[in-house]
């Protein structure tokens, strides 16, 4: 049976995390290490305690106006177990701080590690940054240079306490991992994109791409600043940008409806990570990971242990069966049985943070495993995962969101009939309600009545109860004008001031909750009562007060709305209420709202917001060339007499290259090397004529390993491309930029750089690779790095030798020693084709295959491709 095409989440981003600039690493890195102190660490108190050997310590973090900074934290080892030990650097979320050791020496006797649990710069018990506050400057910072944010300091301290856990004695440092979970996951995967020793990340919650869906509080800062500014931030500190570069192993955890981290910015942050990766996906959760909470420390257990394989459940893949309303799964068993379901939520009526996600369970049908949705709307888009679990207590894993229209996949009716009703009769956690702790909620039983949702009241400033039960699309698009529910609140005392709510685009700053008082509905409600409101009486309230940036209000706008419940306006209210039997109905005479026209707000930035290019430099005038001379000959225009150029020359040779003067001077009429290249332009041709020009025009270029700058000099003097060169041979360097200065050309530069880590300068339209990838220890290194500058619709063209495997098998590659000889890595076709889908480069046209057994050896093939980064 044909497959259905259904999308990963990322694509419900209209931005491509892979055309936007970010702060290249060895940048950030050199900001971070801008100090260059010395850690001076100090063991405060030393003690043993439940078997684990612990230190309080400090270490110096950086120098602020002339003072030393401290971060402060916990390095413990169980001390039973012999070094070397695998180090763990944990990383606070929250308050960011570990009021005492307890967590610490659970986690190290718990997983077998040896680890370094820090305090935030500013919080706990490190010293701070004078004007930073880590939670108000969280993203707000002065001026225009993120040099100004309070993630610079912070992330500058949680470098050096990794360089503090790595000279450790007792620590093995090749398996080097971390842990942390919220703000404490973003700065783990921020780390890890600058820290190519991370070996395994487990994070929770955190996530990147914090424009593509943004908590409303942090909204309300990006906002405040403009997309400029804000632009400025997220290139230095989302860690999405730079999740491409992360060469750990990650293990992510993740809750549907966390209202700090959006499932869809979760998915384009999981998606964009390139190497080995597990999902765990909670549903119907904010902030919470129910049932799995310490799933994250099981696995660090299991993967100190080497047993992950057999205890983590194994998901292949969920799809859409075309024309049905079916789920394939592909699976693999786990120690203690596997359990499998399909979790799912249909519309595009709100944000992430407010969809309800319902639970079909697995059973086999034909040899295959499938899961029934039971109501599916053709016209609706339907996210979707699959989940198993195994074991008791469980560890689980889930398959990305994958996002499906059904009408596109074959589906031409309805499943079922939309039922604008909800009721609150199911196992508590399954509810698909906010943060249980702002009110405290829970599930109730009352004396004979209905199962409700009983709400107590906290400060909590968004002053708001809600569940996640209404889906704004259906309820428009059938006419439904009010909403009806039964309101119980035990105490009359608390309906003062209470007010019965409905919520649009919750947890975003464009929220608005739409409220009535309870007052105006009727009296007596210490018993039950059934109220119904038209939608036309809710009037809107902000649910919170923003310190950087205040939404407007607006009408209510039913096509938005997601969820329903209580509010109070004052903050001191301690009351409680309940609610069950919600649902959406056609009220006589109460008016229909239409759509809601409204201002956008100031954030987020233009989603056709490309790559900003440095502008494009003037096409110099082409200069004529002697006849008789190849098209591929490199010509040199020179007004240094030949003896003189001659006597320059000889100080470079022999040569290997011919180059031609206009003055009539040859390179061939000095000491020449073996081989000797008659046309050093030949390959050009191969490339140049299924390049436009147009591309290349007044573009920038990238020449890895540019030798004496052959193809730099012709790329700007044909093309007018601004131009850099990467060249480790000191005698290459003086040449090509001895050549430059020769010919007059402006525009072309020459560096001494590792092309395998070189991601500076970007975007370039075209980059040059042409015999040089054989040469790269780290060949997949090198793709990932080309790639990561690259423009988008750029070009790489690429010139290498595979090898061909005796078996057949085009993924086989050839690992050669490099010491002796100048190549590393022969890499089989596909495997090459492979490592450039895996870096992005989507479009791959294999221009010649040249087999010459002679010349290059019988297992041999020359190969010339053309990639595009899609």
């Amino acid at each position: 049976m044909p497959r259905a095409d259904a999308e990963q989440l990322l694509a419900k981003a209209s931005l491509d995390g892979a055309e936007l600039e970010y702060v290249e690493p060895d940048e950030l890195r050199r900001e971070l290490d801008a100090n260059g102190l010395p850690l001076e660490p100090v063991i405060v108190r030393r003690f043993s305690e439940d078997g684990v050997d612990c230190a309080d310590v400090r270490f110096v973090s950086e120098l602020h106006e002339g003072g030393k900074v401290h971060m402060r934290g916990w390095l413990c080892r169980p001390a039973a177990r012999p070094g070397p030990l695998p180090p763990l650097l944990v990383v606070p979320g929250g308050k960011g701080q570990f009021a005492d050791s307890r967590m610490p020496r659970w986690l190290a006797r718990k997983t077998g590690v040896a680890l370094l649990a820090v305090d935030w710069i500013g919080a706990g018990r490190s010293d701070g940054i004078p004007g930073l506050d880590p939670w108000l400057n969280a993203v707000q910072f002065d001026g225009d240079d993120y040099r100004a944010s309070y993630q610079l300091h912070n992330l500058r301290g949680l470098a050096r306490a990794t360089e503090l856990l790595l000279s450790q004695p007792f620590v093995d440092a090749e398996r080097l991992m971390a842990l942390g979970s919220s703000w404490g996951a973003f700065y783990v995967w921020l780390l890890a994109g600058l820290d190519a020793r991370f070996r395994h990340l487990f994070v929770t919650y955190g996530c990147g791409f914090l424009d593509t869906e943004c908590r409303q509080v942090w909204e309300s800062a990006f906002a405040a600043m403009g997309p400029e500014r804000a632009e400025v931030w997220l290139r230095a500190f989302d860690p999405g940008r730079r999740a491409h570069l992360i060469g750990a192993e990650v293990f992510f955890q993740q809750a549907t409806n966390d209202r700090f981290y959006s499932l869809v910015s979760s998915m384009q942050t999981f998606d964009r990570v390139r190497t080995r990766k597990r999902l765990l996906l909670a549903r119907n959760q904010d902030h919470f990971t129910h049932p799995y909470q310490a799933q994250d420390v099981e696995l660090v257990r299991a993967v100190v242990e080497g047993t992950v394989e057999r205890e983590l459940p194994a998901l292949r893949d969920a799809r859409w069966v075309p024309g049905t309303n079916l789920v394939e799964v592909e699976a693999e068993g786990a120690a203690g049985g596997l359990r499998l379901s399909v979790v799912w939520s249909a519309g595009a009526y709100t944000t992430a943070f407010a969809r309800p996600w319902r639970s079909a369970s697995v059973s086999e049908r034909d040899g295959r495993l499938v899961a029934e949705i039971p109501v599916v709307d053709p016209a609706r888009e339907l996210w979707f995962y699959a989940h198993a679990e195994a074991g008791d207590p469980p560890l689980a894993a889930s398959t990305p969101v994958k996002v499906c229209r059904p009408a596109a996949a074959g589906l031409e009716r309805p499943t079922a009939e939309f039922e604008p009703s909800f009721e609150f009769g199911d196992e508590f956690w399954a509810l698909p309600v906010g943060d249980r702790q702002h009110p405290a909620m829970r599930l109730v039983e009352d004396g004979g009545g209905p199962a409700a949702l009983a709400m107590r009241f906290d400060g909590d400033e968004a002053r708001r109860g809600v569940a996640y039960c209404l889906e704004g699309d259906l309820i428009a698009a059938r006419g439904f004008n009010g909403i009806e529910a039964r309101v119980r609140v035990p105490d009359p005392r608390d309906v003062e001031g209470l007010c019965l709510c409905v919520v649009t685009d919750l947890h975003a700053l464009a929220e608005l909750v739409h409220v009535v008082p309870l007052s105006r509905l009727g009296s007596g409600f210490d018993g039950w009562q059934r109220v119904r409101v038209p939608f036309a009486e809710l009037e809107p309230r902000l649910p919170r007060r923003y310190l950087a940036y205040e939404p407007p209000l607006r009408p209510l706008d039913v096509s938005r709305i997601c969820a329903v419940g209580f509010y109070h306006a004052d903050r001191s209210y301690r009351g409680e209420a309940l609610l069950a039997g919600v649902r959406a109905l056609e009220l006589p005479d109460a008016p229909r709202l239409g759509p809601v026209a409204s201002e956008p707000l100031p954030w987020p930035p233009p989603r056709d917001r490309a790559v900003r290019r440095k502008p494009r430099r003037p096409v110099p005038a082409r200069r004529r060339r002697p006849r008789g001379l190849d098209p591929y000959d490199l010509f040199v225009p020179t007004e240094l007499p030949p003896d003189e150029l001659r006597a320059r020359l000889q100080a470079w040779a022999p040569w290997r290259h011919e180059l031609v003067f206009s003055n009539g001077v040859r390179t061939s009429e000095l000491s020449r090397a073996e081989p000797f290249v008659e046309h050093p332009l030949a390959k050009w041709h191969v490339f140049g004529r299924r390049l436009p020009e147009e591309a290349l025009r007044g573009g920038r270029a990238l020449d890895v390993g540019s030798n004496i700058g052959h193809y730099s000099l012709l790329l700007r003097e044909r093309y007018g491309m601004e131009v850099l060169g990467l060249e480790l041979n000191p005698r290459n360097l003086e040449v090509g930029r001895f050549l430059a200065e020769l010919s007059g050309l402006d525009g072309v530069e020459f560096r001494a750089e590792d092309a395998e880590r070189f991601r500076d300068g970007g975007p370039y339209d075209l980059v040059l690779h042409l015999g040089t990838l054989d040469h790269m220890r780290n060949p997949f290194l090198a793709l990932e790095s080309t790639a990561s500058v690259l423009a988008p619709d750029g070009y790489l063209a690429l010139e290498l030798q595979t090898y061909v495997d005796p078996g057949g098998d085009e993924l086989v590659s050839r690992f050669v020693p490099g010491r002796d000889h100048s190549c590393w890595w022969f890499l089989g076709k596909e495997a090459l084709l492979a490592m450039l889908r895996e870096c992005g480069l989507g479009r791959v046209d294999v221009i010649s295959e040249w087999a010459s057994p002679d010349a290059i050896g019988p297992d041999m093939r020359r190969l010339h491709l053309l990639a595009q980064r899609m």
